[in-house]
């Protein structure tokens, strides 16, 4: 007979009790928070956090995990499942070359495919050990090869490579004459570009004196001379006195770097000129 006793609610239980079910070490809202879960002293049954903030403090049991699959184990079943499919593709080839090989062929399979093909691809030219020999012709059908003697033959001897002497005249690299300027265009006129050149002699290079133009200088002059310098000039000028003319000189500026130094790969003092008074009296895009 077994030992019974009384609880405190006066009912009896049994001294050989279940055992106590395992839980975790911290409650699911510490869990969940992922902090420290500390218990608390006061209450066996609830953690100092839970009991600050008067939460209901639960332990649950711990999840089972399901056992891994060891890796060696699954590298076993696939060098299984490699030797069943080699052992299916061999039964395979076999049973399609069966039907091929000749009756009472001694040889075996490896060496009958062999021999089919080499009766198929043909002799293997030998290797000759002289220089002149080294290339030789193909087994190749007799009708091509008197065909293409014949021509060779026929053709007599080779001609000369195709002379590029009159390619000198077709890419020429002397530049092209230059197009219809801005004045040509009627961007501006020839005396509105006679006051910008003006306005940058007198007044802008005075404060920035990196490319200096005699003051005798006119417009038309430095339009023959230097085009490209006369544009950079009147671009410059044009930034102190017309906003929206000095946008499109700008723009017609960029154009004419781009073919200049891009294109046609030009090298002159005068586009470095003109390059330096760009960058100087800068005038921003319309957009960053």
């Amino acid at each position: 007979m077994s030992e019974t006793s009384t609880t405190p609610h006066g009912e009896p239980s049994t001294a050989q009790s279940l055992p106590a079910q395992q839980l975790n070490r911290s409650c699911e809202s510490c869990r969940s928070l992922k902090v420290r879960c500390l218990p608390n002293p006061s209450t066996p049954n609830q953690c100092q956090r839970c009991a600050k903030g008067k939460k209901a403090c639960v332990f649950v049991a711990p999840q089972r995990r399901r056992p891994r699959k060891r890796t060696d184990s699954r590298v076993a079943q696939l060098e299984r499942e490699m030797r069943m499919m080699r052992s299916l593709l061999k039964d395979r080839i076999r049973e399609e070359s069966e039907p091929e090989s000749p009756e009472g062929s001694d040889g075996s399979p490896d060496e009958s495919s062999e021999m089919d093909l080499h009766d198929h691809l043909g002799p293997i030219p030998e290797a000759s050990t002289s220089a002149t020999d080294s290339v030789r012709f193909m087994d190749y059908s007799p009708e091509l090869i008197h065909t293409a003697h014949a021509e060779m033959a026929g053709s007599g001897p080779l001609s000369a490579p195709p002379s590029f002497s009159g390619l000198h005249m077709t890419f020429s690299p002397d530049p092209q004459p230059p197009a219809e300027d801005v004045i040509d265009r009627g961007i501006v006129s020839l005396d509105d570009a006679e006051q910008l050149v003006a306005f940058f002699i007198h007044e802008l290079t005075l404060f920035f004196p990196l490319v200096v133009l005699p003051s005798t200088t006119t417009a038309a002059q430095l339009r023959q001379t230097k085009p490209i310098l006369f544009l950079s000039v009147i671009a410059a000028a044009a930034i102190s006195i017309d906003a929206g003319l000095a946008g499109v000189l700008n723009r017609e500026m960029v154009r004419l770097y781009a073919a200049r130094f891009f294109i046609e790969g030009e090298k002159s003092l005068e586009l470095v000129q003109a390059l330096l008074l760009m960058v100087i009296f800068y005038y921003p895009p319309a957009r960053p």
